[in-house]
């Protein structure tokens, strides 16, 4: 069996763990703003973290060491839990936003 990588690249994995910080675009989606950029990078760190578990399970089954399958399952971890949490939250303040902007117009 060979590696997919080696002991000393798997400590580079735990910064894509980062990519959580994207969560502090709230403040664009309670005033109503980028919308499309908040939504798609949402959507595709949730993604990344579902591939990260994903890749987790195969190299389980392939019997990689520990070292290969721990960064990919806290990447994985990390990613999903902060971004589907946050999802529905961001997407009411957007709504929330888009009706205020429609109650101002009306008046």
């Amino acid at each position: 069996m060979t590696t997919w990588f080696e002991p000393d690249v798997a400590v580079w994995f735990s910064f894509l763990s980062l990519l959580s910080l994207l969560a502090t675009l709230g403040p664009f989606a309670e005033r109503g703003q980028r919308r499309k950029l908040v939504i798609g990078a949402f959507a595709s760190a949730l993604g990344l973290g579902v591939v990260f578990l994903a890749l987790t399970g195969i190299a389980a089954l392939t019997e990689q060491p520990w070292y290969v399958i721990m960064p990919f399952f806290v990447c994985g971890i990390v990613l999903t839990v902060v971004f589907a949490s946050n999802l529905p939250g961001t997407l009411r303040a957007y709504r929330e936003a888009e009706r205020r902007k429609m109650a101002a117009r009306d008046l």
